[in-house]
């Protein structure tokens, strides 16, 4: 089965309006409102809360866990992945917030671009992914925010993403197909000081006439490289030097 073409809608119609539209009048508090529902959204997809109906897929040998979930009216899959860090989850989370770092443990990210810097935790990022033959390279206009949820002593450090309209960013049909981040992030919970819990959650829309039943038979694999990739760059015990974790 090829795809060469692309030529379809780079998103599905529903996917489209559940995405809101910022422009340079839009004020700075609701880029935060914007980005604190994303954070509630997140914590909800990650318990199930949302009727997300999820169920392991793999599990590794170093216990990575990658759980694939059925999202109501949706039909691109949600994938959640677990792993035990050793790092702080400070440390992590500053390296998976920072936009010059995405495409250092990111490998299919080929650029991120901050577009605009709302306060020190909220921003807007325009993320080029490199191409997988024979598809197009997609990009994606997101809201990124990092946040502290401190609920029954069981604080976790929130770095949540949905994609976004925005002035800056027109759509370029030309060399790319615009992709959706619907709801996507990390959630970190402190083990002790040298060592955290990690969970990723993405979902999203690739667009184009990629069909998303066969992205989600194939959706398992990535975010299990992706951990892989986090521990070797980031837990110290992979590397000689002294960095601070």
């Amino acid at each position: 089965m090829t795809f060469t073409s692309d030529k379809s809608p780079a998103m599905s119609p529903s996917s489209i309006n559940a995405i809101a539209s910022f422009d340079h009048s839009t004020p700075a508090s609701t880029y935060v409102e914007h980005g604190a529902e994303s954070v509630r959204l997140l914590l909800a997809r990650e318990a199930g809360a949302d009727h997300t109906q999820w169920s392991e897929a793999r599990r590794t040998a170093d216990n990575i866990v990658v759980y694939r979930g059925v999202v109501p009216h949706s039909s691109w899959n949600c994938i959640k992945t677990t792993a035990r860090m050793q790092c702080s989850a400070a440390f992590l989370a500053a390296k998976l917030v920072d936009a010059n770092e995405l495409t250092t443990y990111d490998t299919m990210s080929a650029v991120c671009h901050q577009v605009a810097t709302i306060d020190a935790y909220t921003s807007v990022r325009h993320v080029q992914a490199k191409p997988v033959f024979p598809t197009r390279a997609r990009d994606f206009v997101v809201l990124t925010v990092q946040t502290t949820d401190a609920k029954d002593d069981d604080a976790a450090i929130v770095i949540a993403t949905r994609s976004i309209h925005h002035c800056d960013v027109p759509d370029d049909a030309k060399h790319f197909v615009r992709g959706a981040t619907l709801l996507s992030g990390y959630i970190l919970r402190v083990v002790n000081d040298h060592t955290c819990d990690l969970t990723l959650i993405a979902h999203l829309d690739l667009g184009g006439n990629i069909p998303a039943s066969l992205i989600n038979l194939l959706a398992v694999d990535s975010p299990i490289k992706l951990v892989k990739r986090l521990q070797e760059l980031y837990e110290p015990t992979k590397h000689n030097d002294n960095r601070t974790t």
